[in-house]
């Protein structure tokens, strides 16, 4: 990841660098999310794809695919917040990380 984010802000001359997970940052360990963003500091702003969830790491954003069948995108958005909202009642909205 560190190499990736180095030759693409070298090769477009960027001042940040952001990354996002093309499939699922789930099961990536804590260990990787403390390195990138907190002691090298490597990544400024990361994304995962797990919709709407509480994360540990401020500067990691969760993503809502909008990739889904016939629904439009307030669709996709009501159904995300009730979920989080249904997950919220039974204290599963939040990623932990091992």
């Amino acid at each position: 990841t560190e190499k990736s984010m180095a030759e693409i802000s070298g090769k477009f001359g960027l001042k940040y660098n952001t990354f996002a997970f093309p499939f699922t940052d789930y099961g990536v360990s804590k260990k990787y999310f403390d390195q990138i963003l907190k002691v090298k500091k490597s990544i400024d702003l990361s994304f995962g794809s797990a919709g709407l969830k509480n994360e540990l790491y401020s500067n990691h954003i969760q993503r809502i695919p909008f990739e889904v069948g016939n629904l439009n995108a307030k669709e996709i958005l009501n159904s995300e917040y009730l979920y989080y909202i249904t997950k919220f009642i039974f204290g599963k909205n939040t990623i932990f990380r091992k």
